[in-house]
């Protein structure tokens, strides 16, 4: 199911333009240690989710602290997170 179909935008940070999930979502083509790339993406949505456990939550915990909502939290052990590939962020 297309995320547009139920009115989400979706906005992918990934590394790779051969990603799945650019063709799908309006994209940022970054590292998903690109921190700068990632404040940009946050300015333009209200959750950010993870699809991996490559994530650099002590960056990222400024983000948290200016007020971007992460599911699941920050706080969660990275271990509980999903192994993939690529960070989407659902917008407004």
């Amino acid at each position: 199911m297309q995320p547009q179909s139920l009115g989400i935008e979706l906005i992918v940070q990934t590394p790779q333009a051969t990603d799945p999930a650019v063709v799908a979502a309006d994209n940022i083509l970054a590292s998903l240690q690109d921190i700068e790339a990632t404040s940009r993406l946050a300015a333009r949505c209200n959750v950010i989710t993870f699809e991996n456990e490559f994530v650099d939550l002590k960056s990222l915990a400024h983000l948290a602290h200016q007020g971007t909502c992460f599911r699941p939290s920050l706080e969660t052990p990275a271990h509980s997170l999903i192994s993939t590939t690529s960070v989407v962020i659902y917008s407004r």
